[in-house]
């Protein structure tokens, strides 16, 4: 596990972890992306809104849950530990499957089966 900091904050942007999938290991980047989360709590109109402590705070708690809720359903082998983080899977240059999946919307899977 590795912790990826913003540039001039000293605050963690992101962890970053290895998983082997078939005998190879698939790197993944966790961001959060807190200040996103800080303008949401204030359209909500949330009491501390403005406190970067503490928005970035409630934001790693929100990681943190969905983590945890998904390895409840890897434990009760709902799923498969890398179906989770899939989108999280980064490539050479550190961008996330997700990330390029926006960035190149023809990449997308298509429409699916033709019905008849």
């Amino acid at each position: 596990m590795l912790y990826k900091y913003e540039q001039g904050t000293g605050r963690i942007g992101a962890l970053q972890f290895l998983l082997r999938i078939k005998n190879q290991e698939v790197a993944f980047s966790l961001p959060v992306h807190w200040r996103r989360f800080q303008r949401v709590l204030e359209f909500q109109q949330v009491r501390r809104w403005e406190e970067e402590d503490y928005v970035y705070r409630v934001a790693w708690r929100n990681i943190r849950d969905w983590v945890m809720a998904q390895l409840a359903l890897y434990e009760t082998e709902i799923v498969d530990m890398p179906q989770v983080f899939l989108p999280l899977a980064t490539d050479a240059k550190g961008q996330t499957l997700y990330e390029h999946v926006q960035a190149n919307p023809q990449f997308l899977l298509g429409p699916g089966p033709e019905e008849d």
